[in-house]
Parts: structure tokens; C-alpha cells; sequence
């Protein structure tokens, strides 16, 4: 009797143990698709690990008229103590060319490195794309950013 108390108290703990902590928004949290001005289609994203580290993912693809020869991905992971200011922790930039280039879902993905996270800040993602069209014109879109999470 006395070992089968001690296997269920060792099982328990282990299960406590390698739980996720109530506090951590544990899994990937993304925008929806947003359609911008110049043609693109982005989506933010935030991903968090169970063990408290934290990155950055940009999705987009192409969907417009014109003749593009190159789409670069910014995504920034922001950190921010009362949901007004963030500050930008990481970030990264990633390019593709000619055939390289998505035209659909799931599109092209861009991540920032992943970082330790503070349990008492809030996170976010920041996305935006740059075209540089065939005939020398380059277009920024505008932000798309993913739901804010602890």
C-alpha cells in the first residue's frame, strides 16, 4: 500500500512539474490575413514556448497586378508593462526573389529569434512588407500586428 501511495504521489509531481504555468499563453497567436494598399497579404504572429521563450513570425504573400522582383518580410517582437508603449526586442528581415516569391497561403515566413520572456509583460509581433516592383517603384505597407498576450 505504502508504494502504491508513493508511485501516485511521484506521478503526480511529475505531471505538476512539466505542466505549463497558469500565467503562460503557451501556442502560436496570429492576426488574421490583412489585405494591404500595395497588394500584399500579411499576418502577424506571436509564438510562445513552455519554457518562457518567446518569437516573432511574419507571414505574407503576393496578390496583385503587377510584376514584383523582390518582397522583403520585417517582423518585430515587442514587449510591452502596460499595453500602451512596446518596445521592440527583437527583429529580423528576410527577402525572397522572382519565383521565390509566395503568391499564396501559407506564404512566405519571416521569425525573429526567440527570447526569455518576463511572466508580468505583455507580447506582441509587428509585421510589415516591402515590394520592390519590375519597374523600380518600392512600396512599404502599413503594420499588422498579432493579439497581444502575457
Amino acid at each position: 500500500m505504502r508504494l502504491r501511495i508513493l508511485a501516485v504521489a511521484a506521478a503526480l509531481a511529475t505531471v505538476v512539474s512539466l505542466a505549463a504555468p497558469a500565467h503562460a499563453d503557451i501556442g502560436t497567436h496570429c492576426s488574421g490575413w490583412r489585405w494591404t494598399s500595395i497588394g500584399t497579404v500579411q499576418s502577424a504572429c506571436y509564438d510562445r514556448t513552455v519554457d518562457y521563450r518567446a518569437r516573432g513570425r511574419g507571414r505574407a504573400y503576393y496578390d496583385g497586378p503587377y510584376s514584383v522582383d523582390q518582397m522583403n518580410i520585417g517582423v518585430s517582437l515587442q514587449r510591452s508593462e502596460d499595453g500602451t508603449s512596446w518596445t521592440t526586442i527583437k527583429s529580423a528581415s528576410c527577402g525572397w526573389t522572382g519565383d521565390n516569391i509566395a503568391t499564396d497561403t501559407p506564404g512566405n515566413v519571416c521569425l525573429t529569434g526567440a527570447v526569455d520572456v518576463d511572466a508580468s509583460s505583455l507580447y506582441r509581433s509587428r509585421v510589415f512588407t516591402l515590394l520592390f516592383f519590375s519597374n523600380g517603384v518600392i512600396w512599404q505597407s502599413g503594420f499588422t500586428y498579432s493579439p497581444m498576450t502575457t
